[in-house]
């Protein structure tokens, strides 16, 4: 993960618990959540969905096959794409790559529909 401006100490996995408690306490009102693909579970980001919550990917050191595997289970943004993110290199093209790859996916998805 990238933390950018915050506290170390602060940053961990989530536990399904803690957000339960917070989707309960904050009544509906989470609309959007960053979070770093290589540290939360599918488990996790399911529940996210559940309670309607937009969740980006972000402040993340993910590589590719961590990108994609949340953009698969349910991760449907970037947040800032390039600024506190695992670097897009030609050989390893980290989040960036699986933020690119997801939505060119997405995108052709729907044309198949038109």
């Amino acid at each position: 993960m990238k933390r950018g401006a915050h506290i170390a100490e602060c940053i961990r996995k989530p536990e399904r618990k803690e957000v339960e408690a917070l989707l309960r306490r904050a009544a509906g009102t989470v609309k959007m959540m960053t979070l770093a693909p290589e540290m939360v579970s599918p488990d996790i980001i399911q529940l996210l969905l559940d309670h309607g919550v937009v969740i980006s990917a972000g402040h993340s050191n993910a590589t590719f096959a961590e990108g994609m595997a949340g953009f698969e289970a349910g991760i449907q943004t970037a947040t800032h794409l390039f600024n506190a993110m695992s670097p897009f290199h030609h050989r390893d093209v980290g989040l960036p790559g699986a933020v690119y790859q997801s939505m060119l996916l997405q995108v052709l998805s729907r044309m198949a529909f038109m």
